[in-house]
C-alpha cells in the first residue's frame, strides 16, 4: 500500500454568506476546494465542488441526497459540462443511526489498479463528527478529526496515495456525510 499522508483543512467561511465550506492544505494557503451548499433548489445538486477559491472555478464533481433514507449520489465530474465523463458512486447510509456509510470506486493507482474496491466510513465517536475510512481490509484510508467546541471543520488526513481520483473522492463522500450531519442537527434545532 503506498503511503503518503496528505493533510486537509476543512471550515466554513466566518465571514460573509456561510452557504459554502472550504477545503485548503492543512499547510496553508487559499482554498483548493469550494464547496456550494444548496438546500432548497429544486434539480440542483445539495453539494457542488469547484476546483479553486471560488465557487465560479470549474465543477470537480456533486453530491445528491435522497429525499427518503439516508443514502446519496456523489459524481466526480462536472454533470452539466460533460456529462457522460462524471464518474457516479452510491454512498450507502449502513445504520439507521448514520454513523456507518459505504461507497465502492475503482482505483486508478494500485494497489486496486482500475478494479472496484469498497471502502467504509465510521464514526468514531458518538458526540463529534470524527470519522475514520477503511478498506475491506481493515486497514484506515483517511481519519477525519473535528474542531474542538462549537467550529464547524475540522482536518482531513489521507493515509494512502491511490491518485487524485481517489483523493476526490474520499473528500467529496465525507463532506457528504458531514453536511447530512449539519443538516440534520439543524433540523432537529441543535444547530
Amino acid at each position: 500500500m503506498a503511503s503518503k499522508t496528505r493533510a486537509f483543512k476543512v471550515y466554513k467561511p466566518s465571514l460573509g454568506f456561510r452557504r459554502r465550506y472550504e477545503i485548503s492544505s492543512s499547510s496553508g494557503g487559499p482554498p483548493i476546494i469550494s464547496v456550494d451548499i444548496s438546500e432548497f433548489t429544486p434539480g440542483k445538486p445539495d453539494l457542488t465542488f469547484h476546483r479553486g477559491a471560488d465557487l465560479q472555478a470549474p465543477v470537480l464533481g456533486v453530491c445528491h441526497f435522497s429525499s427518503f433514507g439516508g443514502n446519496m449520489r456523489v459524481g466526480l465530474g462536472d454533470p452539466v459540462g460533460d456529462a457522460s465523463g462524471v464518474q457516479w458512486e452510491e454512498l450507502a447510509k449502513d445504520t439507521l443511526w448514520g454513523n456507518k456509510y459505504t461507497f465502492s470506486t475503482a482505483l486508478a493507482a494500485p494497489p486496486g489498479g482500475g478494479a472496484r474496491q469498497t471502502f467504509r466510513w465510521t464514526r468514531t465517536s458518538l458526540m463529534t463528527r470524527d470519522f475514520a475510512l477503511t478498506d475491506d481490509a481493515g486497514a484506515t484510508v483517511a481519519v477525519f478529526e473535528s474542531d474542538a467546541g462549537l467550529a464547524s471543520g475540522g482536518t482531513l488526513r489521507l493515509e494512502v496515495d491511490y491518485g487524485m481520483g481517489f483523493d476526490y473522492m474520499v473528500i467529496m463522500t465525507f463532506m457528504a456525510i458531514f453536511d447530512k450531519i449539519r443538516r440534520r442537527r439543524a433540523a432537529s434545532g441543535g444547530g
